[in-house]
Formats: structure tokens, C-alpha cells, sequence
């Protein structure tokens, strides 16, 4: 997932700047603001969430044998 830091090009806007989330970069191109103007990318980053690996280490934390 790609999260894309956006401004409005229009400097009297109130949006301003919002974030796009997408899967593909080529979708970004069609983003407009609210007010109808064309936004300008000002970051881009890959989110990757970590909740698969930390539910992969609490599954094998409660497969361990309880020690008597």
C-alpha cells in the first residue's frame, strides 16, 4: 500500500494537504482536490502493517508447552 502526502495547488485552498491511499501509482494520477485544482505530490511511502508478524509470534508464543 502507498501512502501519498498531497497538496492542493491552489495556494488559497483550504484542504491544503491530505494523503491518498492506493495501491498503484498510476491511479495517484487522476487524484484532484476537493475544490476541483490539481494536487502536487510532496511524499511518498509504503505502508506495510507488522499485524500478521506479530500475530505470527503471539500464535507460536501459545503452541509452547507449559513447563510443570
Amino acid at each position: 500500500m502507498l501512502v501519498i502526502d498531497v497538496a492542493c495547488s491552489d495556494p488559497g485552498c483550504e484542504e491544503e494537504e491530505f494523503q491518498v491511499w492506493t495501491e498503484d501509482l498510476d491511479e495517484a494520477e487522476g487524484v484532484a482536490c476537493a475544490c476541483g485544482h490539481s494536487v502536487v505530490a510532496l511524499r511518498v511511502a509504503e505502508y506495510r502493517p507488522e499485524l500478521p508478524i506479530r500475530l505470527t509470534r503471539a500464535v507460536a508464543r501459545e503452541r509452547r508447552p507449559i513447563a510443570a
